[in-house]
């Protein structure tokens, strides 16, 4: 039955593979643009701060790693094909032209990163093309096959074990509210941090240490936290308090709403 089945299966699609490869970076990279928008942490890429400087927002690179093998892992788990997979009418299956299962899927995109060395998927896309099922290292560790849909028999295409389908789809839900937690409640110290790196707001063209953040205040899509800190002006010492409030804006993330501080000169 097997052998049968495997006949059937189409795995010469390696151009569709490449195209779909494409759609899946280009689906990601839309992913990514609205975590690092509203998750990244400023990084200056040019000019002097605070006068003229050019900055950007990203997460740091584990998260790129975590977030790449999420997308392919849970797709191919929940529903055996990722949105350029489907797009080009390809399928992940097992060698009889089953659905894969959750093992299969964990195990072909943890070895991802190998196929993908040293760049464009040059290992994986090598060893593709030496084999006559074209499988690249993740699926000959998983015995996976990627196919042509419509040479699948019908009652696999959509077949999917219920257990399977829940436990990918709860990682998914589980991913997400985890994204939204932390953007939510960790982002607002990054953004003060940011500020003072840039000399926004309270610490506009004052030299600052000993910055310290009091217990915030919440309110529904606001923050507000107490400031202090110690800064040094014209051989002039002094300390400060404040406080600086932001505000949440869906998609955009947490900006300044406003924010003041009054300093003592101290002896």
């Amino acid at each position: 039955m097997c052998v049968a089945a495997l006949s059937s299966l189409d795995v010469y699609v390696v151009v569709r593979r490449i195209l779909a490869l494409l759609i899946d970076l280009l689906v990601f990279g839309i992913i990514m643009l609205f975590v690092n928008g509203s998750f990244g942490s400023m990084h200056v890429t040019g000019g002097v701060v605070p006068t003229n400087y050019t900055t950007t927002y990203t997460v740091d690179w584990p998260w790129y790693v975590i977030l790449s093998w999420a997308y392919f892992f849970i797709l191919e788990a929940r529903f055996s094909c990722t949105v350029g997979k489907r797009l080009m009418g390809l399928m992940v299956v097992d060698s009889a032209g089953q659905p894969v299962t959750l093992r299969a899927a964990l195990l072909r995109n943890l070895l991802r990163f190998i196929d993908a060395l040293p760049c464009f998927y040059l290992v994986g896309g090598i060893i593709m093309l030496l084999l006559p099922q074209r499988q690249r290292i993740g699926d000959l560790a998983a015995q996976t096959l990627v196919v042509r849909r419509d040479s699948v028999p019908v009652p696999h295409r959509t077949a999917l074990p219920e257990h399977r389908a829940r436990l990918a789809s709860s990682i998914c839900i589980i991913l997400l509210i985890g994204c939204a937690i932390f953007g939510y409640f960790a982002r607002p110290t990054q953004v003060i941090t940011e500020m003072r790196m840039t000399s926004q707001t309270v610490f506009e063209d004052k030299t600052i240490t000993d910055l310290t953040l009091g217990n915030p205040s919440w309110g529904f899509g606001t923050v507000t936290y107490p400031v202090r800190y110690n800064s040094s002006e014209d051989n002039m010492h002094s300390v400060c308090r404040g406080e600086i409030k932001l505000r949440f804006l869906p998609g955009l993330g947490w900006g300044l709403n406003s924010g003041g501080a009054g300093c003592q000169a101290v002896k």
